[in-house]
């Protein structure tokens, strides 16, 4: 029996988990403090070509992400997981709502999500899915003729993050005023929220959206960031095997905009250890790729979990092609997943797809979020942020020109 390359996390009881915070806290911020001087020293030496600021405080971040994985513990749940964040309602820019779709019917389910037991024991659920409208506009509303809308597909590793805690839902509204739906999807957890569950939990907003909201699959744009950028292009092909196996009214989708994807579950491109001591996120083969895969064990390069080792033989991004769908991918060079983003759109081009790829100079991951979950925090932060913001006009305009 095949078996996973990494060993997988656990999910302790709120009491040790309470416990074990208490007792490693302290040693936490020593080595927080600590790794300030370390990253002071080391940018004295080496004189990398960005700001001093940004490298301590990276630095410290990286630290503090690599602390908290240490355990191979999996995120503690989302108490709120159904509810609209104050912070969301706070902004003011935009209108919001939820409702608790239900789970695709068991005829929808593909054998790619049965390929072992563990994966045909992971069951479809109920799903909260908001909605973000603008302002004076109704998030739930039917689409109207021809309009366009955004399925969202939140980042956080498929470990955290609320789809409106974050505020790149809301200012994707703000900017384009095209509405956009984000289900809530299952994190990673334990056995039964494994690869299935996000993305049953993502089809599950998917069948909302076009078959109670009516809008159609070419106005539909997929967006995500890391994970979510995964969950994004995971989703495209599932949409394309649907087509395949005679369900034509999900079609295919308008637009993917895949912002600092992950794209190889196996996790063995370079960039994931030699961008290590450049970018502040943890090391993913600890608790991300394991709590993700855990029923995956003999399938971590299927192209539906790995889109960047998609054949050409297999044609998925050939069919996008050939359908019009626009595509765009971005990724930073200093980031530990900067080789997936080279490697998917490698993988793409191979297939005659040509999607928009912006590769950011000295890009961390998901830099571009900087501009707006910690703005200020060092010169610069955020600066590819009015960047994907052009882009994503751009493919909105193409898509309502056709």
């Amino acid at each position: 029996m095949a078996a996973l390359p990494w060993p997988l996390p656990r999910e302790p009881t709120p009491l040790v988990r309470g416990l074990v915070q208490l007792v490693t806290l302290p040693p936490t911020l020593v080595g927080v403090l600590l790794s300030l001087l370390y990253n002071t020293a080391d940018y004295a030496l080496r004189r990398p070509s960005y700001p001093f600021k940004r490298h301590i405080i990276l630095g410290a971040l990286r630290f503090f992400q690599n602390a908290s994985s240490a355990l191979r513990f999996v995120m503690p749940r989302d108490a709120g997981a159904a509810a609209i964040p104050k912070a969301a309602a706070a902004r003011g820019k935009t209108e919001y709502g939820v409702r608790i779709v239900p789970p695709i019917p068991d005829a929808l389910r593909l054998p790619s999500t049965r390929l072992t037991a563990g994966m045909a024991g992971v069951r479809a659920v109920p799903v909260p899915l908001f909605g973000v409208a603008p302002r004076g506009d109704a998030p739930f509303r039917p689409a109207a003729h021809g309009e366009l809308c955004f399925l969202h597909l939140v980042g956080g590793g498929y470990q955290v993050g609320h789809p409106l805690r974050f505020p790149l839902s809301t200012e994707y509204v703000a900017r384009t005023g095209v509405r956009l739906f984000a289900p809530n999807y299952r994190k990673c957890l334990d056995d039964a929220s494994g690869f299935p569950a996000p993305l049953l939990d993502m089809l599950a907003g998917l069948q909302f959206v076009l078959e109670d909201l009516g809008f159609a699959p070419e106005n539909v744009i997929l967006i995500g960031e890391s994970a979510g950028a995964h969950g994004a292009l995971m989703l495209a092909r599932y949409m394309d095997d649907l087509r395949a196996a005679g369900v034509s009214r999900w079609g295919l989708p308008g637009g993917i905009f895949a912002s600092a994807p992950w794209t190889n579950v196996l996790c063995t491109y370079p960039s994931i250890d030699s961008n290590y001591a450049t970018d502040w996120l943890a090391p993913i083969r600890r608790v991300i790729a394991p709590a993700f895969a855990r029923h995956c064990a003999g399938f971590l390069t299927h192209p539906l979990l790995s889109p960047a080792l998609s054949s050409v033989e297999d044609g998925h991004y050939a069919r996008l092609a050939e359908a019009g769908v626009r595509v765009h991918v971005d990724c930073g060079t200093d980031e530990m997943l900067y080789d997936d983003g080279v490697a998917l759109v490698r993988a793409m081009r191979a297939q005659g797809l040509e999607p928009q790829f912006r590769e950011v100079p000295h890009g961390v991951h998901c830099e571009f979020a900087f501009a707006t979950l910690m703005p200020g925090i060092y010169p610069g932060a955020g600066f590819s942020w009015p960047l994907l913001l052009g882009d994503l006009d751009d493919m909105v305009a193409q898509l309502r020109a056709r």
